[in-house]
């Protein structure tokens, strides 16, 4: 299949919606350990080019910003993850 992107989950609507009542919970695992941990292993990002692949929902992109980032842009195979990012975050 040359050229052609597999199905993604998170392109699935009823997933799709079902995902972002979970990350909508204050309490999730992203904003109790994914993220605090991962923030732990970057190094500073004042003035840095930034690249976030997989970027989801944009919200590693925003952090990198408020952090003081150059430029960041976001990828992410999923369309409803790119178009919810920038609805987000105003992109």
């Amino acid at each position: 299949m040359k050229g052609k992107m597999k199905q993604n989950i998170y392109d699935n609507n009823t997933f799709f919606e079902k995902y972002q009542e979970i990350r909508a919970r204050e309490y999730n695992y992203n904003n109790l350990l994914e993220q605090p941990n991962f923030f732990t292993l970057i190094p500073p990002l004042k003035y840095k080019v930034v690249l976030d692949i997989g970027c989801g929902m944009g919200d590693f992109a925003a952090y990198c910003i408020s952090q003081g980032a150059k430029h960041v842009t976001g990828i992410d195979i999923s369309s409803n993850m790119v178009a919810n990012a920038k609805k987000r975050h105003n992109s």
